[in-house]
């Protein structure tokens, strides 16, 4: 039988990745299980089968890095104010 993940699942385990976990050794590893918002698994501990409410994304080799959250720019703001030229 095979689960599906609730909508709003807040637990999410990443496999086959790249996965950078900025500890102090830099370490990269291939999974991690991630829950309420913090890693609770890391590498072969990291597990896709907890229930319902667990997410399971595979990453098919690409990298993630956690904390690069909403990182956008407004750099074509500055360019708008008098005095300012924003060529792109």
């Amino acid at each position: 039988m095979m689960m599906t993940a609730a909508p709003a699942a807040r637990d999410l385990t990443l496999i086959n990745g790249k996965i950078h976990t900025l500890d102090a050794r830099n370490s990269i590893v291939s999974s991690v299980t991630i829950r309420n918002g913090k890693f609770a698994a890391v590498g072969r501990e990291a597990r896709s089968d907890e229930g319902r409410c667990m997410r399971t994304i595979d990453l098919r080799g690409r990298t993630a890095v956690p904390g690069l959250v909403d990182n956008h720019n407004h750099f074509l703001l500055l360019g708008l104010r008098p005095g300012h030229d924003t060529r792109l």
